[in-house]
Formats: C-alpha cells, structure tokens, sequence
C-alpha cells in the first residue's frame, strides 16, 4: 500500500495493534508519525480497556526518532498509565522543545521530579 494510502486508511479505519505494529516496524519517519498520532487520537476516545494493545506499541527508544515524533511521543506518554516506564529521554532527546515536552510529562507523572532536576 503506497504512503497516501496508508495514511488515509489511519484517518479513516480503526486498525488493530497487529496491523499497526509492521507500519511502526518499517522505520519510515512520515509513518511513524501518522501512526502514532494514530495512537493518540484512539487513545483519548477508545475505552481504556481497549487501549493496552495500542500502549503496547508506543516506543520505548528514541533514537531514529525526528524532534517533532519525539514531542508528540512525550505527549502521548502522558496519556498512559505512569507504570509504564518512560524512555531514557535524557540521553536521546533532540531538540529543546522535545526535551521540554519530556521534561513536563516526567513532572507531571511524579511531581517530585522537580525537586531533583538541575538549576540550568
């Protein structure tokens, strides 16, 4: 399936975990993206027990990652629950705004973050 292809059937489908995951796995920046903002839109609107699939999916390493799918990525990872760990974002974060976006959804998953965060 060609790119505009996929990325329409995302809008307008409701694809499973299964389909999903060969899409994340192809290592294509645009795809990756639309998948995952995919992710995010269901992940606000489907109950939440239909969600531990999609969670399962969301990536755990940052590295390949563009700053804008790093910042969504962040985004998303607020919507989860906070037992799922965070990735080690500090040592793979491009750009100030992602590192930002990490840094908030570190907060406000453990308010006391702040409290140990360096005064740069």
């Amino acid at each position: 399936m060609a790119l505009p292809d996929t990325l329409e059937a995302l809008r307008d489908t409701r694809p499973t975990a299964e389909r999903l995951r060969p899409l994340l796995d192809q290592g294509d920046g645009i795809l990756t993206h639309a998948v995952l903002e995919h992710i995010g839109q269901r992940l606000t609107t489907d109950h939440p027990d239909a969600t531990a699939g999609l969670v399962a999916l969301l990536p755990a390493r940052l590295a390949g990652l563009a700053p804008e799918t790093q910042e969504l990525l962040a985004r998303l990872y607020r919507l989860v629950s906070d037992d799922l760990p965070l990735p080690d974002w500090r040592s793979h974060v491009c750009g100030v705004q992602a590192e930002v976006e990490w840094l908030r959804t570190e907060i406000l998953r453990d308010p006391t973050t702040i409290e140990s965060a360096p005064l740069s």
